[in-house]
Parts: C-alpha cells; sequence; structure tokens
C-alpha cells in the first residue's frame, strides 16, 4: 500500500448532515465532530509534530487465509479453556509480583497485565469525568441565557481526563521502545536499516523515567551495541 504523503492533512467530515434529519429544530445538539472538523487542519498544519508519519521501510508478513486451514490448523488456531486457564496460570506469579509494588525481574515486564490490579483508578476517572460534565450542564440551566456554551463541556470534561491522556502517552513511548527492541532481536545487524520511525526507539524515553505512575512498569533492556546503532 502506498504511504500517504508526509505533509499531507486529512481532515473530518463535518457530522452535522446525519444529524440534521434526526435533530431537526434544534440547535443545542452538539454534532459529534464539534469544533474539531473545521480546525484539525489547521492545528496538524501549524504543528508538525502532530502530523501522522509513516514508515520508508515496508514490513510485511504473508498470512494465510483462514479458508485454506487445514483440520489441524483450524483446531490448533483456537484457544481452548484448559489452554486459557493455563496461560492466565503462567503470569500468576508475576500479577502478585506487581500488586505488591515490588519492580519487575530482569527480562520480564508489567506491561499488560494492568488490568489484572484490583483498582476502581479507572471507574473513577470515567465517573469523575461524567460528572463533570453533567454539573456544568445543570450549571448552565440554572442560568437565565438560554445558550449552551458546548466549549465550557469541552473543557471539565478535559480536565478530568488530561492526566489519563499524558499516562496514555507516556505507555506509547513505552509500547514504541519495546517494538523496536523486539524487531531488533529479530533481525540480523547487516539486514536491517533504520529508518525515520526506529531512530533512537531503542532508549527508553526520559520522559517515561520521569513519570511516578509509569516507573512500576519501566525495566532496563540490554540491547547490544551494533543494535542499538542499527536503531
Amino acid at each position: 500500500m502506498v504511504p500517504l504523503v508526509n505533509r499531507q492533512v486529512l481532515k473530518l467530515p463535518s457530522c452535522d448532515d446525519r444529524f440534521s434529519t434526526r435533530f431537526s429544530g434544534s440547535d443545542n445538539i452538539p454534532s459529534p465532530c464539534h469544533r474539531r472538523a473545521s480546525t484539525v487542519g489547521d492545528d496538524a498544519s501549524s504543528d508538525p509534530k502532530k502530523r501522522v508519519h509513516f514508515s520508508s521501510k515496508r514490513r510485511s508478513r504473508d498470512i494465510i487465509c483462514r479458508d485454506d486451514y487445514t483440520d489441524e490448523e483450524l483446531a490448533a488456531c483456537w484457544v481452548t479453556q484448559e489452554e486459557r486457564e493455563r496461560h492466565y496460570k503462567s503470569f500468576e506469579k508475576t500479577v502478585k509480583r506487581m500488586e505488591s509494588g515490588k519492580k519487575a525481574k530482569k527480562d520480564d515486564t508489567y506491561r499488560g497485565l494492568e488490568d489484572f490490579l484490583h483498582t476502581d483508578s479507572i471507574d473513577r476517572t470515567i465517573h469523575d469525568c461524567i460528572d463533570a460534565v453533567m454539573d456544568e450542564q445543570e450549571r448552565q440551566w440554572q442560568i437565565s441565557i438560554n445558550v449552551i456554551d458546548w466549549d465550557r463541556f469541552r473543557e471539565v470534561s478535559l480536565e478530568v481526563s488530561t492526566q489519563s491522556a499524558k499516562y496514555a502517552l507516556v505507555m506509547a513511548q513505552y509500547d514504541a521502545h519495546e517494538t523496536c527492541a523486539a524487531i531488533i532481536a529479530e533481525e540480523d545487524d547487516d539486514s536491517f536499516e533504520g529508518d525515520e520511525f526506529t531512530k533512537g526507539a531503542a532508549e527508553i524515553p526520559q520522559s517515561f523515567k520521569d513519570n511516578a505512575n509509569c516507573k512500576q512498569f519501566w525495566h532496563p533492556r540490554k540491547i547490544r551495541s551494533q543494535m542499538q546503532s542499527s536503531c
């Protein structure tokens, strides 16, 4: 597939037409693309870091169509309940170690096991965000001027979800590092050529090291110097 040109900016289509027939006569119903459809192009063009970039090195893997599987292959590609239980039991000790607050062992990681933690932080964030929007809605209803400020709804929602967004971006950096390390480990030094996407990705991002919420998931990986130079 031919990648998009780096400088090409995609604008989201307006959603007003889709809702015009359903909510005819109501000017206070927001579009799901409210504000964003008209500004995404300007924001992306003003900040190159926010643009979507594609790797110049194409990597592909042939996959057999499911219709071409043999009966044995079809049976092998499904996970049985017994296999699932064995899989969960295999990282039971790792989950307990994570719950105790200890760092992950060498050549191990807690990434992907966050859902096993007995915590209600995710649900609490969701409910806090909903409560903030509902409180703002009630506040606006009490104002005599019959004008709904949709921007204010967005602002109160962001006040709650901003920290989650920052955490997600930091974890994405960590995943990018792990992906690069895995790719390098599978490639021969002579055959792998780093590109703009992978350069420098073999190093743990400093923002990840400095983030207190993410330190429990970070662990150093020993990557051979020749592999690191390939990135």
